[in-house]
């Protein structure tokens, strides 16, 4: 029998095929499976970073506090914290703030509907982040990830203002405030920043029941009354036994006895220049009245504007009392000038410091009172809270604002507000920022995030 044997030469040659096939389709596949993985990485990166812009977010607002570097400190430590694999220079946040008034333009239209009629402060925050693909090669092709691209995400949330607020600023009217800061005079921009502050004051009136209230409380070694002639001022202070000539000690338990009295005597010290402006309903008020006034505080005695500020601030209408300290250093560690009393044919010279009597007021014992410690801060405070406003208890705070020094260098004021209540603030765009976190509270995220301008 004749054996036939059959070549299958065309299975051959397609298996040839096939394999050229895969050849030339395995760089292909490769590229995909990478692409893959990086869009992959790209994706979980860019998660996990609105993730944590809008957890550092809600937290900058709920603090209410803190200026813009070290806002943008803690935001950059969150955002550190959940992209561990991010190198800390890689990473970039902003940190904006926005007086979101309810009749203003700009931001009516952004607030949810559960708080269409209520005022806020809002926050922004935006993070961004250099992000290295898995394989950066593939940029080069135009199929992938370039190297070092950037990943952005943004965050909004409000702090409302919950309740009207009586705020009286006790603001530094020394000499010192004629010095430059940042190119500019203090007084000069600590002006500006209150006339920015009043105007937002009269804005947050606008659909609130009650109205808000502003007085103004500049010092320098004395308060003064509008209407006194230059030179006279006023003190808080009351003097006794006579030591010798004309020095007199000071009366600390007159002075906790006569707290929130309003002192009517004046004194000749040739200083002046500036004046109190007592509680107003209207931010225009304390604008027209401070362009009136100059710094010509001879000294530093910042317990003279506390005291005559928690006097005005006992006559709020709110619930809300809060005395805001503006200075630029501490208390004068001076003795204190030559007083010549209008009432008195005579003159007194102080035994002590104004830093030193500050002191004495923050822990004064008492001998009539068994050596009890007492501290003006704390009696303005309790006397304060023991008041009703508006159907409900009084909230009283006392902040500090220092600014062009060290505030922890300032123990009679830390002291007297308690260090969480003390700010340091490094330029005036700054103490603006703050003053607006002071006077809002309540945290609420915006839905729908907004572009918000310059």
């Amino acid at each position: 029998m004749r054996k036939t044997t059959v070549t299958s030469t065309g299975t051959k040659k397609q298996s040839g095929v096939a394999a050229i096939m895969f050849v030339l389709m395995l760089p292909v596949l490769l590229g995909m499976m990478a692409l893959g993985l990086d869009s992959a990485s790209y994706l979980h990166a860019r998660t996990r970073l609105n993730d944590a812009v809008e957890v550092a977010n809600l937290a900058l607002s709920a603090r209410g506090k803190g200026g813009q570097k070290e806002n943008e400190a803690l935001a950059l430590s969150f955002i550190k914290a959940n992209m561990q694999q991010i190198p800390k220079e890689d990473i970039d946040v902003t940190v904006r703030y926005r007086n979101c008034a309810s009749k203003s333009s700009k931001c009516v239209t952004q607030q949810s509907s559960d708080n269409s009629d209520r005022d806020s402060i809002e926050f922004q925050l935006k993070g961004e982040i250099k992000y290295n693909p898995l394989f950066p090669g593939l940029g080069a092709t135009g199929l992938g990830f370039s190297k070092d691209m950037e990943i952005a995400g943004e965050a909004y949330s409000r702090r409302y203002v919950s309740e009207a607020v009586d705020v009286v600023f006790v603001a530094d009217f020394s000499f010192s405030m004629l010095k430059e800061w940042n190119g500019k005079k203090k007084i000069v921009m600590l002006k500006e920043v209150i006339d920015k502050i009043a105007a937002d004051i009269d804005k947050f009136s606008h659909q609130s029941k009650y109205s808000n209230t502003m007085a103004l409380v500049p010092f320098g070694g004395n308060t003064k009354t509008k209407g006194d002639p230059y030179g006279w001022v006023n003190t808080q202070l009351y003097f006794g036994e006579n030591i010798s000539g004309f020095e007199y000690k000071v009366d600390y338990p007159k002075i906790f006895e006569n707290l929130f009295v309003k002192k009517t005597e004046s004194f000749y010290v040739s200083e002046g220049g500036y004046y109190t402006v007592e509680n107003t309903e209207h931010g225009s008020d304390i604008v027209n009245e401070i362009k009136k006034m100059s710094a010509r505080g001879t000294a530093t005695a910042s317990y003279e504007g506390i005291i005559r500020a928690a006097q005005l601030a006992k006559n709020g209408t709110n619930s809300r009392r809060l005395i805001i300290v503006l200075s630029d250093g501490a208390d004068s560690t001076s003795a204190y000038p030559q007083f010549i009393l209008r009432t008195a044919p005579y003159a007194y010279k102080g035994n002590k410091s104004l830093s030193e009597v500050h002191k004495t007021l923050l822990d004064y014992k008492d001998p009539s009172d068994g050596n009890r410690t007492k501290n003006y801060c704390d009696y303005i405070r309790d006397e304060l809270d023991s008041q009703t406003a508006n159907g409900k208890s009084v909230r009283s705070k006392i902040a500090v604002i220092g600014f062009d020094y060290d505030v922890d260098q300032n123990k009679n004021l830390l002291n007297c507000a308690g260090r969480k209540n003390v700010y340091s603030a490094e330029n005036m765009q700054d103490v603006y920022n703050r003053i607006l976190q002071l006077i809002s509270e309540d945290v609420g995220r915006i839905s729908q995030p907004v572009v918000l301008g310059p």
